[in-house]
């Protein structure tokens, strides 16, 4: 990230049917990306202690059945970053795991806590949003990658 050891072309014309890379800009993004805000909304909305091995291994199974619900093909295989409703879901189930662990400070029903993540993040989401209408946050420059990349290949190539 951000050049991956093999494009996903090369690789899918060597024979590869399912490809997934660290970048946005490709299909199949496997990063933090996907269970980062989830994992850690959960743990903070009932103050757990910690992230236990299972609220992470939970978070994974979340993020796949939300993939497998709303349907996956080769090229569509995780949740992407636009699919907001993953990470209330996500958060929701890492909540219900701290608690089953015995970390969570808060005890909260299933129900409470899809409800607070999925206000929580909706509220963010659209905070952000209208910072980004009025100038307040820019967006980054187009060439932002192309720059990058260029600098990574002149610096390792």
């Amino acid at each position: 990230n951000p050049v991956p050891e093999i494009y996903p072309d090369q690789a899918r014309s060597a024979g590869a049917f399912i490809v997934a890379t660290g970048r946005g800009d490709f299909a199949n993004q496997i990063n933090n990306s996907c269970g980062f805000p989830g994992i850690l909304k959960g743990a903070l909305m009932v103050r757990a202690r910690k992230i236990t091995d299972t609220m992470a291994i939970r978070a994974a199974h979340a993020l796949a059945d939300y993939a497998e619900h709303r349907g996956i093909c080769s090229a569509n295989i995780v949740p992407r970053m636009d699919e907001s409703d993953v990470f209330g879901i996500t958060a929701c189930e890492v909540a219900m795991q701290a608690i089953a662990d015995g970390v969570a400070r808060i005890i909260l029903t299933r129900q409470e806590a899809i409800e607070t993540a999925r206000k929580d993040i909706t509220e963010a989401r659209a905070t952000i949003d209208l910072l980004m209408q009025n100038g307040a946050i820019k967006a980054p420059p187009e060439d932002l990658i192309d720059q990058a990349l260029a600098w990574t290949l002149s610096n390792i190539g």
